[in-house]
């Protein structure tokens, strides 16, 4: 089995320890400006991959697990498994970030 096999593997097993709501994570959101149209950005890791998604005019009105399923339902994934070396290394370093926030520190 290859690292990267191994790491997928991992990454499944990370998952399935989070709390059963945790779709996915919201590992970076900001605000920015599409030709003068405000947006609010969300970058969502899931067991399957990566996804991007926005809303722009007013943020949304949602809880986090509210806007990671809209953006999961709606928004292209990119799979662990497509992912570029680099990409999959950045995604990976997001989702140990991403995590940190659900697994108690003593």
């Amino acid at each position: 089995m290859s690292r990267r096999e191994e790491t997928l593997k991992h990454i499944q097993k990370l998952f399935a320890s989070l709390p059963s709501e945790a779709d996915g994570i919201i590992i970076d959101s900001y605000e920015g400006m599409e030709v003068g149209i405000r947006t609010y950005n969300y970058d969502v890791i899931t067991r399957d991959g990566f996804y991007s998604g926005y809303w722009t005019e007013s943020e949304p009105e949602l809880s986090e697990s509210e806007i990671i399923s809209s953006i999961t339902a709606s928004e292209d994934c990119e799979y662990w498994e497509d992912m570029e070396k680099a990409d999959f290394e950045e995604r990976l370093e997001a989702l140990k970030m991403g995590l940190k926030k659900y697994v108690p520190t003593n």
